[in-house]
């Protein structure tokens, strides 16, 4: 008999569902490897700055990032930077990753400022194209700023690394990774369901100082094998439904930080990540995005399959609906300028006043800047999420794009909602006397410039005035001729608007038409009987203008 009940307790223990199970890397990243490579720095930099080895720590996992917001492939990685002078000094640093077989890239570039004889050690992670196919990792160093002002550009490319090994998260497993914090101490974290809060995730955390702290959470969900693909394909392909928050930890407290997330649809099998940071000192770096850097540095990360823990009973997943059906708007409501279709209890119908509101208020600024209407009523289509815009416009390449001169078709729901200026200012374009063509980068710049909270206009023009000054302006040819968005080409765009809105019409269309010089400087005499160089030196006039004058 005793025998029997020791048996029935182990075929027990053998049922007991292992998705609840944690597996915890104290201060490491997945499969404890560690790769390490030589980083040097260009001669001329070498008074001003020392490097050390960068160190890969472990492979390829998933997490989710400040700027991205979203649930992404990630890498952790260890090297110091030494501030060799008495002075300031800025550091700008690229980091980037490729798929060895694949075109998916990744990208992006951090400021980092330098206390005056600082040494110091970065330890953070960052985004890669893909956790589940092999990666190289690539820092490279472009600009330095001494106090003196003088910039260095080296154009240093660090390093790559070989092949990363795959990191592929098992299906029975919640596993967490975390580093030491000076300010906090991880304690748990754990998946909770219930019927009145439906799926919770919750985070315990200890604040060992003597003072109140902040501390950010966030969460994301979605499908590995849909978005791992890398960063450089859409947003609203590769993100879930995110869940953020910031915290503040009373000194010497131990708090549960909770934050309720939803599984999307069209995700069979979910993964929820998480990272937290700790936000650290914001400054402005006027790099030719003119974006804020803010440091931030992690302090543990984690991720688990939602499938298994399912089964668990820590998580409740919603019924799937085919995408087929997701993709079929049937639901309508009619403005006076728009059209807006969307599914019935999906998330833009939840929000229509709000949307409502948005679009007209948008409508109304555009008309007013332009001085136009437009003919027909605007179709808006609200997708619930990319895969069913994907199916039902036709179009995968973005989440917010036009199909005709008076449709747009967008994926709405908790994550994404797109901007309700831009597209509306393409179509706005589209109906510009003789528009024919699609044609160079004031087209996007054009729609980019009406986003709401995009350009803040005294910034903007501080961050030309110094680039004026110090020869740096590109001139007004090579503005117009980009292909690419930028400060530059947007404040033209803000001067010819403001000279005369009529001929801005007619000098944009051409434009649209042909970037060539001569083209360009026909249209300068015809439309605003000048020469191009004689408008530049307006544009010059309008930037060293200040907007409170």
């Amino acid at each position: 008999m005793k025998r029997t009940i020791i048996c029935l307790i182990l075929l027990l223990l053998a049922w007991l569902p292992a998705e609840a199970r944690i597996i915890d890397l104290t201060d490491q990243s997945p499969q404890s490897t560690k790769r390490t490579y030589e980083v040097t720095v260009p001669d001329e930099w070498k008074p001003y700055l020392a490097v050390g080895k960068l160190i890969v720590v472990g492979s390829p996992f998933y997490g989710v990032t400040r700027t991205n917001r979203s649930i992404t492939s990630m890498v952790r990685i260890n090297w110091s930077v030494r501030n060799l002078t008495s002075e300031p000094l800025e550091l700008k640093v690229n980091y980037g990753s490729a798929i060895i077989t694949g075109r998916w890239k990744t990208g992006f570039g951090v400021w980092y400022k330098l206390r005056p004889n600082e040494q110091r050690m970065i330890d953070n992670i960052y985004p890669i194209s893909s956790a589940a196919k092999p990666v190289r990792f690539r820092i490279s160093m472009r600009h330095l700023r001494p106090a003196e002002g003088t910039e260095l550009d080296g154009s240093y490319y660090g390093v790559w690394t070989e092949a990363l090994p795959i990191y592929r998260s098992t299906n029975d497993s919640l596993v967490t990774c975390k580093k030491d914090s000076p300010h906090f101490v991880y304690e748990s974290f754990e998946l909770r369901y219930s019927k009145d809060h439906g799926n919770v995730f919750a985070v315990t955390m200890t604040n060992r100082t003597g003072q109140k702290r902040p501390l950010a959470v966030y969460v994301a969900v979605g499908d590995p094998n849909r978005f791992d693909i890398g960063l450089t394909d859409s947003m609203g392909r590769n993100v879930g439904p995110v869940a953020e928050s910031i915290t503040d930890v009373l000194a010497g407290q131990t708090t549960e930080i909770q934050l309720a997330y939803t599984i999307p649809q069209g995700a069979p099998r979910p993964l929820l990540a998480f990272t937290l940071f700790e936000p650290g000192e914001q400054w402005i770096a006027a790099d030719e995005n003119d974006e804020i850097r803010r440091t931030i540095e992690p302090i543990c990360w984690g991720w688990c399959d939602l499938s298994s823990a399912t089964k668990a009973g820590l998580v409740k997943m919603p019924v799937q609906i085919p995408v087929k059906e997701r993709a079929n708007l049937i639901a309508q409501t009619e403005t006076e300028h728009f059209l807006l279709r969307y599914r019935p209890g999906s998330y833009a119908e939840q929000n229509i006043e709000r949307i409502i509101k948005e679009r007209e208020e948008a409508y109304t600024k555009l008309s007013s800047v332009l001085q136009m209407e437009l003919p027909e009523t605007v179709t808006i289509d609200l997708y619930p999420d990319m895969q069913s815009k994907g199916l039902g416009s036709g179009t995968t390449w973005t989440p917010c794009n036009t199909r005709t001169n008076k449709h747009i078709c967008e994926v709405y729901n908790e994550t994404y909602q797109c901007d309700a200026y831009h597209e509306l200012a393409h179509i706005f374009s589209y109906h510009f006397p003789d528009y024919s063509s699609n044609r160079g980068g004031i087209v996007e710049d054009f729609a980019v410039y009406f986003e709401q909270h995009y350009m803040q206009v005294d910034r903007v023009k501080e961050t030309l005035q110094k680039r004026l000054r110090e020869g740096k302006l590109s001139s007004l040819d090579k503005v117009l001729q980009s292909d690419s968005s930028g400060l530059e080409l947007v404040m033209v765009i803000d001067f010819l608007l403001k000279k005369d809105v009529e001929k801005f019409k007619k000098f944009y269309v051409y434009v649209t038409r042909s970037q060539k010089k001569a083209d360009l400087e026909k249209a300068s005499q015809r439309i605003y009987g000048t020469f191009l160089k004689d408008l530049e030196k307006q544009w010059h006039e309008f930037i060293n203008q200040s907007e409170k004058s």
